[in-house]
C-alpha cells in the first residue's frame, strides 16, 4: 500500500475457513488490517459496535443467513463493502445489496484486489 503512516481494516465476513484464511492473507500481505474474519452476521454486528472499518469484503451466504444485517449496517453507517460470492448478483433482493460491486467465487487476488481498491480512500491506495 502507499507509504502512509494509515493503514486501512476491512472487516471479513465469511464461513469459509479456507476462504477466509485466503482472504486475510491476501490483505495482510498487502499491508491491510483485517476486522474478523467472521463467520456470523451477529459477530460481525459486535464488531460494528465498537469498531469501523474503512471497508468490508462480505460472502453472501454465511453461518447465519445471508450477510444482509451487516449489509445494511455497513450501509447505515456509510462505509463501503464488496461482496464476495459463489451466487450471482440477481438473488440478491434488498437494497443494501443493489449499489455493491460483486466478485463471484472463485477469484483471483488481482481481481480482489482491484474491487478493494475502488473502495478505500486515495489515502490507502498503493
Amino acid at each position: 500500500m502507499a507509504a502512509q503512516t494509515a493503514t486501512a481494516t476491512i472487516l471479513v465476513l465469511e464461513d469459509e475457513v479456507e476462504t477466509s484464511a485466503i482472504i486475510r492473507e491476501i490483505l495482510e500481505e498487502h499491508g491491510l488490517q483485517v476486522g474478523g474474519p467472521f463467520r456470523t452476521n451477529a459477530h460481525c454486528l459486535a464488531y460494528l459496535a465498537g469498531t469501523r472499518p474503512d471497508a468490508a469484503i462480505l460472502d453472501f451466504n454465511v453461518a447465519d443467513g445471508t450477510s444482509s444485517l451487516t449489509a445494511a449496517r455497513l450501509k447505515e453507517m456509510r462505509i463501503p463493502f464488496m461482496v464476495a460470492s459463489g451466487y450471482p448478483k440477481l438473488i440478491a433482493r434488498g437494497l443494501e445489496f443493489q449499489s455493491a460491486c460483486w466478485l463471484g467465487k472463485p477469484f483471483g487476488e488481482a481481481a480482489l484486489l482491484k474491487h478493494l481498491s475502488d473502495l478505500l480512500p486515495r489515502a490507502y491506495r498503493d
